[in-house]
């Protein structure tokens, strides 16, 4: 095989010793865990891929429980939640689905790391990669959706934050977060939608990141068993409990924050928010895109000899990635070169030596001289150096090991010592349990049952290989699962899982997180469209709002520049008792509140300056005139603005709801505006010719858009 940095760029070259020193960290920080538990065989950190699965199937599972309870809106939301906390068995089974979704985090991530520092992101495990990233994201965004559903000062801190970090693109985002109107029913509703549909997404992700290569699916049933008692006790001992509902009166500071799903919420909240959101979502983009990044030569293929392929399909049949198939008549395996890893697996499958190009293992000849060898993985090698004085055949893997080429040399009188990786560490997921097999005779192609006293095996995770050769033998079991160990063993490997989940259950119900609380503040929520009559038929007319605090003018709000004026705006009060005016300045000026306040510290007086909500048929009008009619051509604010004393090609229509009524005698205002719509020369304003509105607005609305756009112009008061 080739050595290593042979054919590699410095950068290449560097990269490769920057991994291979973080896997040896890893390695060394793992080996408290296993030296506790006393077994190689029970290291669950190996695992962490299957028992994220696993925890997914129990996220569902009491999810759906859940949701049997669960109502939609506001306060439903809430109160649903009340109701289930005063249940034992509901109580549990929402703590069960809080500890398994921060766990789930927790083994996504442990998962996600031990594959990078192994290195297997590269060649065509870059898509695998890729989905395993994806469904990472999508693991911590369903975190989040669930802990919105609940309507408390969580999810309203959650609602303040993501609206303002979106405000400057979607501006009434933020005026929705500080004032929630109606019973919150669509929007609830859609929050569940996204969080099963996040959760869809992730079993798609991981069907893509399994489905084209032969990797176990589920954790040995030991593992699910020790796991989910896990977080049943956990979820038992650590219950979720109940913030206070949510409240736009208040600022929310005081939360309890599920460090593994809500870690971004603090950091979102500071000044540095929106710099820190792009810097997350750029290191994710990074991470997804690394293996093409440090993109490194593609490893060697398989060549296939056809002359002596007889078709037995071993190697078809072994090949973890299903890179081999075999051809339409079955008699010829065909490699596809794009699934392939290089791991040499398919060598150890073949008895008639058909295959060649992934660095086969050459054993000393008969009759050189006959020393041991030791075989390792170049895994174990990486991880722990062997003496100086002794034989090593470095492999890819183990299982690209033939049997029968150990065969022919232990007949010489030969010992060969394999040392490969302890169950699930393998970095091709099968390699060790493969050649195990084949080495004790119960795989094709096995080992001559005459020559297997003349090897040795050794499975096990590489903290010393010079222990393994001076000790050899005390590994011998390659299989994830094996025959039941002693209660001492399964005892301490349950105490190591139990600590871990009981340590996630308890800080992800009780981590305590105080945001800026501020002084007391008056907000003051704008939603205004030029001509329109805000909530309780008041006309601003367009002039500047403006909030005096003590007397004094502390912030001016221009309402008459733009068509439509969407802000929340934040003044700060003394602390007790202080004077509040908030008024429109204009000729005549209209008081929006006037009076003495005497708010504590984050307690924020709301005051809503939003349009009165139109009629669904004023509203379908107001779309049919911004162009939404039947053609989708309607289009009249090209040549009408709402604005006043904004002119473009017609009239402005500010406040043509109250004058329409004046312009035509005999006629109400529905009728004038109906008629200048269908014809439009019937009346024409002083200032403006005949023939500029063509009359084609019969064949372009139908009767029922026209009287819906009659009854949007009816509701723009005087401008």
């Amino acid at each position: 095989m080739s050595r290593p940095g042979e054919g590699r760029s410095a950068d290449e070259v560097r990269f490769g010793s920057l991994l291979n020193g973080l896997e040896s960290v890893t390695n060394r920080a793992e080996g408290p865990i296993r030296r506790f538990v006393g077994s190689n065989r029970l290291n669950p950190l190996p695992h962490a891929g299957t028992i994220s699965v696993f925890l997914l199937i129990v996220v569902v599972v009491t999810g759906l429980y859940i949701t049997l309870f669960f109502e939609f809106g506001y306060e439903a939301s809430y109160s649903s939640v009340v109701g289930l906390e005063g249940h034992p068995i509901q109580r549990a089974m929402r703590s069960i689905h809080r500890v398994s979704s921060a766990m789930l985090v927790v083994t996504t991530i442990v998962h996600g790391w031990r594959t990078f520092v192994a290195k297997r992101f590269t060649s065509s495990r870059r898509f695998r990669w890729l989905t395993g990233m994806l469904a990472l994201v999508i693991v911590w965004l369903a975190g989040v959706t669930g802990y919105w559903l609940i309507w408390d000062v969580r999810a309203q801190a959650i609602t303040e934050t993501l609206a303002s970090l979106v405000s400057p693109i979607w501006p009434t985002a933020e005026v929705a977060a500080a004032t929630p109107s109606g019973s919150g029913w669509l929007t609830i509703f859609l929050i569940w939608l996204a969080h099963l549909g996040l959760t869809a997404v992730i079993g798609w992700a991981l069907w893509r990141h399994l489905r084209a290569a032969r990797f176990d699916w589920f954790p040995p049933h030991r593992w699910m068993a020790v796991m989910g008692t896990a977080v049943v006790v956990a979820g038992i001992a650590f219950p979720s409990g109940l913030l206070a509902a949510a409240d736009p009166a208040m600022a929310p500071s005081e939360l309890i924050l599920d460090p593994y799903v809500m870690f971004l919420l603090p950091v979102l909240v500071s000044p540095w928010g929106p710099l820190l959101a792009s810097a997350a979502i750029v290191i994710v983009v990074a991470a997804s895109a690394l293996p093409w990044a440090v993109r490194r030569r593609d490893p060697p293929t398989a060549v296939i000899s056809e002359a002596a392929c007889t078709g037995c399909e071993l190697c078809v049949v072994d090949c973890p990635y299903l890179a081999l198939s075999m051809t339409a008549d079955g008699s010829l395996a065909v490699v596809d070169d794009e699934r392939c890893v290089g791991c040499g697996i398919c060598l150890g499958s073949c008895a008639f030596g058909a295959i060649s190009g992934l660095g086969e293992v050459v054993f000393p000849a008969e009759g050189d001289e006959r020393a041991d060898v030791i075989v390792a993985c170049s895994r174990e090698l990486r991880l722990s150096k062997p003496p100086a004085d002794v034989v090593v055949k470095e492999v890819e893997c183990t299982g690209a090991v033939n049997p029968l080429a150990i065969g022919e040399f232990a007949k010489g009188g030969g010992s060969v010592h394999v040392i490969g990786c302890a169950p699930g560490e393998c970095s091709y997921r099968t390699g060790n349990v493969l050649a195990s097999s084949r080495l004790t005779g119960t795989r094709q192609p096995m080992l001559p049952r005459r020559w297997q006293a003349g090897v040795i095996q050794d499975w096990a995770a590489p903290d010393d290989i010079r222990d393994l050769i001076d000790h050899p033998g005390v590994h011998e079991v390659a299989e994830a699962d094996p025959a039941p160990l002693g209660g001492a063993s399964l005892a301490r490997m349950s105490v190591v899982v139990l600590i871990s989940v009981l340590l996630v259950g308890a800080t992800s119900a009780s981590l305590a997180f105080e945001g800026p609380v501020g002084d007391p503040s008056v907000r003051v929520v704008v939603d205004h469209r030029a001509g329109a009559l805000i909530e309780g038929g008041v006309d601003l007319g367009g002039g500047p709002l403006a909030v005096v605090v003590e007397g004094t003018a502390v912030e001016r709000v221009e309402l008459g520049d733009r068509s439509r004026y969407v802000d929340v705006v934040d003044v700060e009060v003394p602390l007790g008792s202080a004077s509040v005016r908030v008024h429109l300045d204009a000729e005549n000026p209209i008081e929006l509140f006037d009076g003495t306040v005497d708010l504590d510290p984050g307690e924020r007086l709301v005051l809503a300056v939003v349009d009165a909500l139109p009629t669904p048929e004023a509203a379908r009008g107001r779309e049919i005139f911004e162009g939404a009619g039947m053609s989708g051509q309607a289009g009249c604010q090209i040549c009408h603005s709402v604005e006043p004393d904004r002119v473009l090609v017609g009239p402005s229509l500010a406040g043509i709801g109250d004058v329409a009524a004046t312009r035509v005698p005999g006629q109400s205002a529905a009728e004038y505006l109906r008629t200048s719509i269908l014809d439009p020369d019937a009346y024409v304003v002083e200032g403006y010719r005949s023939g500029q509105m063509l009359p084609i607005y019969d064949e372009l609305l139908t009767s029922e858009e026209i009287d819906a756009v009659v009854a949007y112009l009816l509701t723009l008061g005087t401008g």
